[in-house]
């Protein structure tokens, strides 16, 4: 027993000299713009196409500018399984979403990158 709490003791001594202080990340006061690349309206509300549209929201609720840069073609028609790859709903106003990626045309991406360097 005199074993265990001298046992007990060194831990706690050692415990103290150890800094256990959890960092907080602290975020600069300055305020970004942010630009998200991937789905988002007028493509369907899957699960990417919501959290990209929800991640937006977070950013601008923390004082960020936020654009989505989305898909204006995701994949050919073809392999799409179901009926179509983009929603009839409207799109969120609160949103600064721009559809230009045309994910199966490599000139485009070279446009997209520089419209967003700029």
């Amino acid at each position: 027993m005199a074993d265990r709490l001298n046992v007990n003791s060194q831990l706690q001594t050692k415990l103290q000299t150890i800094n256990h202080k959890p960092q907080i990340l602290k975020l600069s006061s300055q305020h970004k713009n942010i630009v998200i690349l991937g789905s988002a309206h007028p493509l369907r509300g899957g699960g990417i196409a919501t959290f990209n549209e929800r991640l937006a929201r977070e950013f601008m609720r923390l004082g960020n500018k936020v654009s989505i840069y989305s898909f204006s073609l995701q994949y050919p028609g073809f392999l799409f399984p179901g009926t179509s790859q983009y929603t009839n709903e409207p799109a969120p106003s609160d949103l600064d979403i721009h559809t230009r990626v045309n994910s199966v045309n490599p000139l485009n991406w070279i446009v997209v990158g520089n419209e967003l360097k700029i």
